[in-house]
């Protein structure tokens, strides 16, 4: 991975219980490098549909910011150029990520259901990493009509899933249960400091054409596009 860059060397680092809780470790090196990492990942999605992320005169929320883990990366962002928003369920994270990312962009705890506190139509991008991962199919569809409210009609949504990359690596037992059903909810544990309802959810392309389309306009499925262990969907909003 390449080097950290000079602005991020400069920033406060999370507690290891936030760490912890969105990379699985509290190491400090893999919580940088894998932010950094995911936002290579996001920014070239991005690109694939002729879309710079973070462009100047643009809005970008990370729906599912955590403690910061990718967002710290942008960089400085002027406000009067480009905004950078950051929503999550963990108050501790935001509560965090406003206290010492400040500088990068503004942050907002949000409930398990919507809404978003942002105007219809508000953001040019919207990059949601690991979240729809863990959440049950019933939030999901209280989530997608609210990300393309909020997401401007030229807009573009990036949403990450365990599909297609991450279910060959798994035994057969819950890639057949996926294939099955479309969407397959598992409780595995969770994750510690976050609500019960918070698990692990697998998908397959056919049901996110099929049943995602209902808000938004399917672009592109990209297998292993984050990380090489998440597939990334390319969205944009329907009418």
């Amino acid at each position: 991975m390449s080097q950290l860059s000079d602005v991020d060397a400069d920033l406060a680092l999370p507690p290891p219980e936030l760490r912890k809780r969105v990379t699985g470790t509290a190491d400090e090196s893999l919580f940088l490098t894998a932010g950094a990492q995911i936002l290579r990942d996001v920014r070239r999605v991005f690109a694939g549909v002729h879309r710079s992320l973070g462009a100047p005169g643009t809005t970008t929320l990370d729906f599912g910011c955590g403690c910061g883990r990718v967002l710290r990366h942008f960089g400085p962002q002027p406000s009067e150029s480009a905004k950078l928003y950051g929503v999550d369920i963990d108050p501790h994270a935001v509560t965090w990520c406003a206290e010492h990312l400040g500088n990068l962009g503004q942050f907002a705890t949000v409930d398990r259901h919507p809404p978003l506190p942002f105007p219809d139509d508000y953001f040019h991008a919207v990059y949601s990493v690991s979240v729809f991962t863990h959440l049950t199919e019933d939030d999901q569809l209280a989530w997608l009509p609210e990300l393309r409210r909020v997401t401007a009609a030229d807009g573009v949504v990036v949403l990450t899933v365990l599909g297609r990359t991450a279910l060959s690596a798994l035994g057969p037992g819950i890639a057949e249960r996926t294939a099955a059903a479309g969407v397959y909810y598992v409780h595995d544990g969770g994750t510690e400091g976050l609500p019960d309802w918070y698990q692990t959810c697998f998908h397959t392309e056919e049901y996110i054409r099929r049943v995602w389309s209902r808000e938004f306009e399917i672009v592109s499925y990209l297998d292993g596009a984050v990380c090489r262990s998440q597939d990334a969907v390319v969205l944009r909003p329907r009418a």
